[in-house]
């Protein structure tokens, strides 16, 4: 029989049973077989949560699992923050403008908080922008239908940067080539006779060599770049053209696109390398301390960059008009010169070299950095800070070669087997002939940093 002192088990700890010997009379308490151990009853988890502790606006609440016999938890899950309950006050808050970001200004009836206490109860509210057709026109300053202020075109912009508004203009241009290594197709082949003797000398070379050896050296053409800086007014010079004041005659025609976004600062500058060899007519005495260019663009503050690019101009459907294009009217280009000039004709000691322009199309990215600021008017002025001029053209070329050559008077002095000699006929032979084309892209970037004059 249960007899003596009972310790009843927890949900953590195991309790035990005492018994009484009805013919001796020992208990659990004096004889250790009379006390029978009872296991641990675990704990027993209500199925509902429990808060533990209540969220605020800005602070997380929790809440878990409670063991009906104890203390214990389990499953202890954040609540999220309530976030604050915005009461809006109209009075207190602020319309936006055209360009002046506004505020909406609430009060919290949970915390007591308001705009003036805390952050996030100011919430900024951008400004609207001009209400005008597009961001900007490239020939026709609008006026705003909600404030009537003018928005300038991007030819007015463009045609402030003169004058005495600026001081130094720093001016680097950097040229790179590339090649379209699909483009490269060969008809070049070799004289049997010639491909026997490089054979036997060791030096066979094949049809590919050629063409693989004329993609690896244009590939790896390094960014070559040349630069000026100068006083008093804005000129530019390109491929290379007298100096002319900056202006812009472009039309809407011109035109592909043209877009208007803000900037937290001058970011084509970072694609400038620092100490880039500067040379001007290729007068090492010339070069200048890139740093020193960027310097000039240090400017931050409400920067508004301005994206303009052209129509895409092909010479083959050009060619025949004196038209002024679009790549004139912006930089001063007239692809349709540049055939000619791509031309080349070598002629020497039977090695024969005709380079022809198939074709040629120019593409060209302008893009213009201004500084707005605004008076109490809300009236705005633009500070030039730079620009970058990208002009893309892409040639197909045509090289056609051909070498004619008395191998036996050439090969007499080498040291070849005599019975090739032999074969050999003595009279000029083609030994190669074909032609390789090839698209070939220049990139032409010029950068410009205007630092107004002091």
């Amino acid at each position: 029989m249960v007899a003596g002192t009972l310790e009843n088990p927890t949900c953590t700890t195991a309790g035990y049973d005492f018994y009484k010997c009805k013919v001796c009379g020992k208990t659990g308490d004096t004889d250790a077989s009379l006390k029978v151990a009872v296991a641990k009853l675990g704990h027993k988890y209500a199925a509902e949560y429990t808060v533990d502790k209540e969220p605020t606006c800005t602070a997380k609440g929790s809440k878990s699992q409670h063991c009906e016999r104890c203390d214990a938890k389990r499953r202890v899950t954040a609540i999220k923050a309530k976030g604050h309950t915005k009461v809006l006050n109209e009075e207190k808050s602020l319309a936006p403008t055209c360009v002046t970001d506004g505020f909406n200004w609430y009060s919290c009836p949970a915390c007591g908080k308001d705009g003036d206490t805390l952050k996030a109860l100011k919430v900024v509210v951008p400004a609207l922008g001009h209400d005008t057709p597009k961001d900007i026109d490239i020939e026709t300053d609008m006026i705003c239908a909600r404030c009537g202020k003018t928005v300038p075109s991007f030819n007015t912009l463009v045609n402030t940067v003169t004058g005495e508004n600026c001081g130094t203009v720093s001016r680097l241009i950097r040229e790179t080539d590339s090649v379209d290594k699909n483009s490269v197709k060969s008809t070049i082949k070799f004289d049997s006779l010639m491909k026997t003797i490089m054979k036997v000398m060791g030096e066979e070379m094949s049809e590919d060599d050629i063409v693989n050896m004329l993609k690896e050296d244009i590939a790896k053409e390094e960014p070559t770049y040349s630069g000026l800086l100068w006083k008093g007014r804005v000129f530019y010079s390109t491929y290379p053209l007298p100096y002319e004041e900056v202006v812009s005659r472009l039309t809407n025609a011109d035109v592909v696109s043209a877009t208007v976004t803000d900037v937290s600062s001058i970011d084509f500058i970072s694609e400038i390398p620092d100490n880039a060899k500067i040379t001007l007519n290729n007068n090492s005495a010339m070069m200048y301390d890139m740093a020193q260019f960027k310097e000039l663009g240090g400017t931050t503050g409400n920067i508004k960059k301005i994206t303009v690019k052209l129509v895409t101009e092909r010479y083959s459907s050009i060619k025949d008009s004196d038209a002024e294009t679009a790549l004139m009217r912006a930089t001063g280009l007239d692809i349709r010169t540049l055939p000619e000039k791509i031309a080349m004709n070598e002629h020497d000691s039977g090695f024969n070299l005709d380079m022809t322009c198939q074709d040629l199309v120019s593409t060209a990215v302008i893009d213009y950095y201004f500084l707005v600021t605004y008076d109490e008017n809300e009236d705005a002025t633009y500070t030039a800070l730079g620009s970058k001029y990208e002009t893309i053209l892409t040639i197909s070329e045509k090289a056609s070669m051909s070498m004619i050559m008395n191998l036996k008077q050439e090969l007499k002095n080498a040291d070849i087997p005599g019975w090739l000699l032999i074969t050999i006929p003595d009279r000029d032979t083609t030994i190669m002939s074909g032609d390789i084309t090839m698209d070939v892209t220049q990139t032409t970037d010029e950068y410009y940093l205007f630092a107004p004059a002091e």
